[in-house]
């Protein structure tokens, strides 16, 4: 009898279960996107995905998600094309050098701590530049080299041992 009191009650939690269960189906949530059909062929895209696939057959190519098959590139000079920075050693114990090309010359210096706070700044003209470390914590900085123009930037984490 109790066994089968015992069988009756788990035949009937499946029985719900399996009657409230969801399915699932194949769904996007993505910030846009479009559908467009006709006769022969539909399309659909979005974007703010992440890419699934891409399918091509020689003269035809097929980006699912936002990447697409080409490039805008927005004015944003980087470091490579206004000049050469070097920065060594990292991990830096007490003094970190910084080599700036003449392109650099008259830029802004930023150390930020693992926490965003600015730790130190200052103006560098081109050449070899000494930052002190003594006295900092260990971990993690961000060294930010701005451009005296203000339009070209170069960043490097920098790991502080003692």
């Amino acid at each position: 009898m109790r066994s089968q009191q015992l069988l009756t009650i788990v035949f009937l939690l499946v029985s719900a279960a399996s009657s409230y269960s969801q399915s699932l189906s194949n769904q996007v949530i993505a910030s846009t996107g479009n559908y467009s059909s006709s006769a022969s062929a539909s399309l659909s895209q979005t974007s703010g995905e992440a890419v699934v696939a891409t399918l091509q057959d020689g003269q035809s190519m097929l980006t699912q998600g936002f990447q697409q098959p080409f490039t805008i590139t927005v004015g944003v000079q980087t470091a490579e094309q206004l000049g050469t920075v070097q920065v060594y050693p990292n991990p830096v114990t007490d003094q970190l050098n910084i080599d700036l090309s003449e392109e650099w010359s008259g830029c802004t210096i930023e150390l930020f701590d693992a926490a965003g706070k600015l730790v130190s700044t200052s103006r560098s003209n081109a050449g070899l530049c000494k930052l002190q470390f003594v006295g900092l914590a260990n971990g993690l900085y961000e060294l930010r080299i701005i451009d005296k123009s203000r339009t070209n930037r170069f960043t490097s984490k920098i790991n502080h041992i003692q």
